[in-house]
């Protein structure tokens, strides 16, 4: 994400709009992306449920749209919609497509290389890409797949070898003992909700939460595991038929958000550091969820399609309400400093300048703030 700031950082002002504009044109983009994706896999006339919840978002991802873009984050939404975009594609070939496959990899490494929480992306993307129905483009495109992973993974690498300690934050943290007491206690009862903007963090991740919505959280669960219950029971009747038919594994579109939603819900209830506040571990999730909704509504029957639209309807209601009281929050910049503990720097530079200062050390959330708002007059570590 930095490398790709630094192509135009240079030329935007040091300010709120040059710090901003280049994420929120990706994030933008991505959303796009995601439009697209939903128009490519339903058909016209079954698409409003998907699209209403990609427009119309939780409140704490219209944060990371609109408001804060904490840092990988854009990226990784940016990759992993273009990633899903592509891979579907392919999916749908009945060719090798060496350069889509090999692309599709590249992708993916540098997805990973930025935040390893790309995992469960790259996981449901290359399943989709390799099992076809076909075992002749299973040997062709894994090879390909695998080559274009390793040259995006270079950045990965080059910092295992080069950086002592380098992505241990996050890989360091999992333990699959812990998994089965935060699965359903923390993470599907208070981290998920929270990322779907049933009670939203007024910053992400670290303010408190939004007041009045904490007691909708348990219809929020019940609907959440209706609509993946379903699909996994669904799925598994189409890839047994499916398999059958071919004679070889087959997987489709709806299986990748399938598995991007279990692998980003495991890595999650076996972080054994993880608080509850840290919903950004369950993005990915948000992302493909509305596809879910979309897929239950097309595929089920007419009790639960009714159950699916009700469902659909009260996460739109709740997306409005609590996206209406986050932009009037962002309306009161004072307030969101206070949210976030991020004093206004102004004052402290133009007394530090009178007195000559031009380095110093603080907190990790000013010091890079220090040297971006002083145009690099002030280094700060």
């Amino acid at each position: 994400e930095a490398y790709l700031m630094s192509v135009f950082s240079g030329m935007l002002p040091n300010d709120a709009f040059g710090a901003r504009i280049q994420l929120f044109l990706l994030r933008l983009l991505t959303m796009v992306l995601l439009c697209a994706v939903a128009i490519q896999v339903f058909d016209k006339g079954k698409r409003l449920p998907t699209l209403a919840l990609i427009l119309v978002p939780s409140a704490y991802w219209l944060v990371y749209q609109a408001g804060y873009a904490m840092p990988q984050h854009s990226v990784f939404a940016f990759l992993s919609s273009l990633i899903f975009l592509l891979a579907i594609h392919l999916n749908r070939r009945v060719s090798p497509a060496y350069l889509l496959t090999v692309s599709i990899g590249i992708l993916s490494g540098l997805s990973i290389s930025n935040h390893l929480l790309a995992l469960s992306v790259v996981a449901g993307a290359f399943l989709v890409v390799v099992f076809t129905g076909n075992m002749r483009l299973f040997f062709q495109r894994a090879p390909a797949f695998a080559g274009g992973l390793l040259i995006g993974l270079i950045p990965y690498l080059m910092a295992l070898l080069t950086i002592d300690g380098a992505y241990e934050a996050i890989a360091g943290r999992l333990d699959p003992g812990v998994f089965f007491h935060r699965f359903f206690n923390i993470v599907i009862g208070y981290t998920l909700p929270g990322a779907m903007g049933i009670f939203p963090p007024r910053f992400p991740d670290f303010s408190a939460h939004m007041e009045g919505w904490a007691p909708l959280r348990s219809l929020f669960v019940g609907g959440f595991l209706l609509v993946l219950f379903s699909s996994i029971l669904i799925r598994l009747y189409k890839f047994y038929t499916h398999t059958i038919a071919a004679h070889w594994p087959r997987l489709q579109w709806p299986d990748m958000f399938l598995i991007v939603t279990l692998a980003s819900i495991t890595m999650m209830s076996m972080n054994s550091a993880g608080v509850s506040k840290e919903h950004r571990y369950l993005l990915p999730v948000v992302w493909v969820f509305p596809f879910l909704i979309g897929y239950i509504y097309v595929w089920g029957n007419s009790l639960l399609r009714l159950a699916i639209s009700g469902f659909t309807i009260a996460l739109l209601v709740v997306n409005l309400a609590t996206g209406i009281k986050v932009i009037e929050d962002w309306h009161n910049p004072k307030d969101i400093q206070r949210y976030a503990d991020i004093p206004e720097l102004a004052p402290v530079m133009s007394w530090m300048q009178a007195q000559n200062i031009d380095h110093c050390y603080a907190s990790f959330w000013q010091a890079y703030r220090f040297t971006y708002e002083s145009s690099g007059n002030i280094i700060c570590s």
